[in-house]
């Protein structure tokens, strides 16, 4: 069955919106309204049947403060033992440690998760650090090379309405930030060498309005770029080794919730429309990743409604070419070793997996 697809919104007229961009050619949708505090704004949620919604915050929000760096536990896990089946985590690979690390994401029970993993050398070890974040709706996650920290940004539903958080994984617990927090449901996420900050790219909650924000480990700020992507949800970005800017691809429309297939860039200060020769076709929640071992960016699959789309692709700093494949896959992460790139779960056209792929550079393997 394909991923959960929405579009996450608040406007004059109706309010905070979730709706499923699979609802209207499915069918097999519910639709929620509740009123929100004062009677004056009203909360429509539609959500596919596979959806749940999120679970509350834990003991740690957005806006609590995390100093201590206390020695994690780990359970008891044999190397091999993976994370559970789930797609919409968050992945991110610590060059420092030499150690990926995996957050949440949502089961094959609908649940949203707030479990914390580490993969290391091919094994995988289940994490108990003393605080973590809540569970998040398609959570976004990358490592910055310069505080050599995880930075992950998420939104949650905390009874009263959608909340957003960044967090930071140090290798030992998750420290919450107490900035200004941008909420943006369903983004990309990439650290940009050019100014050594993270860049996060959206449509806001308010008025679906495209917003560029650097978070610079400590605050979050709107940037004013004299052009950027128009307003979109689930694009994929990462870093592009060939130009040493960040590249972005497709995502969904906010203007008729169609899925796109354009390519930007990002240079540390601007974006720029790129055409190159040849392109995917359009799609949303793909995966993208860095392969440091081919020297390009790698494109994995990702969702044309109604289809999981089963191929992949390369960018060579000019232009895309296809590529070999693991096959029908939307919503999986990868993360860049420097020697591999290492894909986990995601949704096939059947099932959410918790498969493990693995690219050296000229051949698939499964692990």
């Amino acid at each position: 069955m394909p991923a959960f697809r929405y579009l996450l919104r608040l406007d004059t007229t109706l309010g905070l919106a979730l709706d499923s961009h699979d609802a209207a050619k499915s069918g097999d949708c519910r639709r929620l309204t509740a009123l929100l505090i004062g009677a004056a704004l009203w909360v429509t949620v539609v959500a596919c049947e596979r959806v749940s919604s999120p679970q509350g915050p834990s003991d740690q929000t957005a806006t609590s403060v995390r100093t201590s760096s206390p020695s994690p536990s780990v359970l008891p896990v044999a190397c091999g033992t993976r994370p559970g089946p789930r797609g919409g985590l968050a992945f991110a690979y610590m060059n420092n440690l030499e150690q990926g690390v995996l957050f949440g994401g949502q089961d094959s029970n609908n649940r949203y998760l707030n479990d914390t993993w580490a993969w290391k050398a091919g094994c995988w070890s289940q994490l108990a650090p003393l605080h973590s974040p809540p569970p998040l709706v398609a959570p976004a996650a990358t490592y910055d090379t310069v505080r050599k920290i995880v930075v992950m940004y998420g939104i949650y539903y905390q009874g009263s309405g959608w909340a957003a958080g960044t967090w930071s994984w140090n290798g030992l617990d998750w420290v919450a930030t107490t900035t200004v927090v941008p909420v943006f449901p369903a983004l990309p996420l990439a650290y940009d060498p050019n100014s050594q900050r993270v860049i996060l790219f959206g449509e806001s909650l308010v008025g679906g309005l495209p917003q560029t924000w650097a978070f610079d480990g400590n605050q979050w700020q709107q940037l004013s770029p004299s052009t950027q992507p128009t307003h979109r949800q689930q694009a994929g970005m990462t870093l592009d080794p060939t130009t040493n800017s960040l590249l972005l691809f497709g995502g969904i429309s906010g203007d008729n919730n169609q899925e796109l297939g354009d390519t930007w860039s990002w240079n540390g200060t601007n974006w720029t429309k790129l055409n190159p020769a040849t392109s995917p076709p359009s799609r949303a929640n793909a995966t993208m990743v860095t392969s440091s071992s081919l020297g390009r960016v790698v494109l994995i699959g990702g969702e044309h409604a109604p289809s999981v789309l089963a191929d992949a692709w390369t960018w060579d700093g000019q232009t895309w070419s296809p590529m070999s494949s693991i096959g029908p896959r939307e919503g999986a992460r990868a993360i860049d070793t420097g020697s591999q790139i290492v894909v986990f779960g995601g949704w096939t056209d059947k099932q959410v997996s918790n498969d493990v792929w693995s690219w050296n550079g000229t051949a698939w393997a499964s692990e």
